[in-house]
């Protein structure tokens, strides 16, 4: 047995390629990633969840953010002399906008409403300052725009795999035969994944990126832009190629990105019409999972093959690199031939457009006509822009005119345009960014947001030309992912789906977090300045809990009494009252109170809980058409009649408040349990993005 002197000793571990080594570094020196890392699970779980629409579902995270940005604080101090000043600029115009949020609730019609439009907005602050107050170094950032990536494209496959189902759940992923699966809104679906192609096209074509990463990012874009088709979203198809050519001509890099989206392009030319032809079966009523199965396979084949050949070009790339000088002459060559092939499809398309002039005016009648009664194609997207966007702006300019300083109150739209409405559609936001903060914030909401989105974008663009190829290809894709969901959101009411927006401004300060940052030198606070800020921070933080806690636990209270009801009506009831106690602004909690009381025949009492709704949302249609019905239901015609006129002076259009004044004139005998009942069935074909 030989002694331990002569025991061979183990073979040492190879030595770590300078680019791991450079990016453990990077993610010790940074550790800011991981708490953004986080984040994109939290946001990842939102999508899963209908984008995180519902306040049960948006208010927990916002809490759980708000937790984690506190935690950042305390164990990331941060100097806010080394902030760039661009980014300096957004978080205090960002803060800005959000306090005057708060500040409209004085004015609004409906409190609560506001409350919630403001809370909303304070969560897009703390999500901002939780990736744009740190330093990220370029191996961090790239874990966090690749975890969202990727994970949106997990989301993807699953949807992929879910519509080619033969069972009668599948119909439930369709709304007239557009995907909704997963944010149970069409359009809000197409953003979703649309928005992770940009990431995924930059990540695919940078060296940087490990190589199977990158083979994976190329096959994602393919993935995401097919299952994306499926939604026929004309916001989408207006918007995406847009952004594509944007992306494309104002950021660096642009060959290299240019030449990694050639497999990707050449994918989407064998599997995207066959997706557009099957959404085209399904808009016309086909049954799923009988025209889908085939496009389908050919997406999730196409999506193999593109990510084979990037992942063998990128490994080809990371073990036998070309010589710099061979790369230059290529990169050249390239560079001229994409330039030419730009000028040759602007020449062509061009002429396939014809007169621009032309085209330009049948949009703007499309558009301005809504809906057309005859579709002229079987396509919804080339069906035209009709739709009841032009009379949402036209009233939403109509109250920011009535109210240029500071609005109408956060949110506050639906009210006001069932009293001005041309159409039968009843949303409840004007589906536009834009039109949204003129109209309920005004000049100085507006003034305050463009500006808090503009130096982000002004610090995101240092973030594109950093020094470091992969911050630099990091910023660029994470800014594609924020430009696209802005130019979609100019067309829809994506502000109001934390699942779309909250993920957009994330990745516009994760890309404004890569430029350069100053170095003012070493300076320390006086210890009463430090304790002061301790103590002001500490009571934001307390301020900013109690204003998510409250409106949560309401919500909360009132979804399980509108459940449990039928089991325990009087528990729920008290719940109910609870649930009034928590969230002292807005009226849902006895409007869901009265209408159990009218099923339980308790009119009286239903009376009551609909009175108190209206000392807290004066002018609410629905609690004056129930107001209204009730009385006529117990014989007080007297009272019925200026209730039930009330109702529909503020919503004129309403079919249900015309019939009870129509049979209370005529004498007939009217029932509210059966104008409930009525409601009821109306809100099973309820569409994302309207009143009930």
């Amino acid at each position: 047995m030989s002694s331990p002197a002569t025991v061979a000793a183990p073979p040492a571990p190879a030595p770590a390629a300078p680019g791991a080594v450079a990016a453990r570094r990077d993610l010790v020196a940074a550790p800011a990633w991981i708490a953004a890392l986080a984040a994109v699970g939290l946001f990842i779980v939102w999508e899963t969840d209908s984008a995180a629409q519902a306040a049960t579902t948006w208010l927990p995270g916002a809490l759980l953010l708000t937790a984690l940005l506190a935690i950042c604080a305390w164990a990331l101090p941060v100097r806010l002399a080394t902030l760039p000043r661009s980014v300096a600029i957004s978080l205090i115009a960002f803060a800005g906008y959000a306090a005057f949020s708060f500040l409209t609730i004085l004015w609004a019609r409906d409190q609560g409403t506001a409350w919630d439009g403001a809370n909303r907005t304070l969560l897009y602050l703390v999500v901002y300052a939780l990736f744009a107050l740190w330093p990220q170094r370029p191996a961090g950032a790239g874990v966090v725009l690749g975890a969202y990536t990727l994970g949106i494209a997990g989301l993807a496959l699953g949807t992929a795999i879910g519509v080619t189902g033969a069972d009668a759940s599948v119909d439930k992923l369709f709304y007239f035969g557009r995907l909704v699966d997963p944010t149970g809104y069409t359009n809000a679906t197409a953003c979703l994944f649309l928005m992770a192609v940009f990431p995924a096209a930059a990540l695919s074509s940078s060296r940087r990126v490990p190589w199977p990463v990158r083979g994976l990012c190329a096959g994602a874009a393919v993935l995401l832009c097919d299952i994306a088709l499926l939604c026929a979203s004309r916001g989408a198809a207006i918007a995406f190629p847009l952004v594509v050519v944007l992306w494309f001509a104002l950021f660096p890099d642009r060959v290299r990105r240019l030449a990694f989206s050639i497999p990707i392009a050449i994918g989407l030319a064998f599997s995207a019409p066959a997706m557009v032809r099957a959404g085209d079966k399904l808009y016309a009523r086909a049954i799923p999972h009988a025209v889908l199965a085939h496009p389908v396979r050919g997406a999730l084949v196409a999506t193999v093959v593109v990510a084979i050949v990037v992942t063998v070009i990128a490994a080809a790339e990371a073990f036998r690199p070309p010589a710099e000088a061979i790369a230059a002459r290529a990169h050249r060559a390239f560079g001229a031939v994409a330039l030419a092939g730009a000028a040759v499809a602007l020449v062509v398309g061009l002429i396939a457009i014809g007169s621009p002039t032309h085209r330009l005016s049948h949009a703007w009648h499309s558009f301005k006509g809504g809906y057309a009664e005859r579709p002229t194609s079987s396509s919804r997207l080339t069906s035209g822009l009709g739709s009841g966007r032009y009379d949402f702006y036209r009233v939403s300019l109509d109250l920011f005119r009535g109210h240029p300083i500071g609005g109408v109150g956060a949110d506050n739209f639906a009210d006001d345009y069932l009293v001005r409405r041309r159409v039968d559609e009843t949303p409840t936001y004007p589906h536009s960014l834009e039109m949204r903060t003129l109209a309920g914030t005004g000049i100085v909401g507006a003034l305050l947001l463009l500006v808090a989105l503009g130096a982000g974008v002004a610090a995101a663009w240092r973030g594109t030309r950093s020094r470091e190829p992969l911050g630099r290809i990091v910023a660029i894709g994470a800014l594609g992912t924020a430009i696209y969901w802005f130019v979609h959101a100019s067309g829809d009411w994506f502000w109001e789906i934390p699942g779309l927006t909250a993920p957009a401004l994330a990745m516009l300060g994760l890309a404004g977090t890569l430029g350069a940052r100053r170095d003012p030198g070493p300076r320390r606070l006086p210890r009463p300045l430090r304790l002061g800020l301790l103590g002001a921070g500490a009571a934001t933080l307390i301020l900013v809990l109690l204003t998510l806690a409250a409106p949560w636990g309401a919500a909360r209270d009132i979804d399980k009494a509108a459940h449990t009801w039928p089991q325990s009506p009087r528990a729920a009831l008290d719940r109910l009252d609870q649930a009034a106690g928590y969230n002292p602004l807005n009226a849902r909690a006895y409007l869901v109170k009265g209408a159990i009381q009218v099923r339980l025949n308790d009119l009286r009492g239903a009376d009551a809980s609909f009175a108190k709704a209206l000392r807290r949302h004066p002018g609410l249609a629905y609690a004056l058409l129930e107001r209204g019905a009730i009385a006529a239901t117990l014989g007080d015609r007297v009272a019925a009649d200026p209730l039930l006129r009330a109702a529909l002076a503020r919503n004129p259009h309403d079919p249900y408040t015309q019939d009870f004044i129509h049979k209370l004139d005529a004498g007939h005998r009217v029932d509210v349990r059966r104008l409930n009942v009525a409601l009821a069935r109306a809100a099973q074909h309820f569409v994302p993005g309207t009143k009930r």
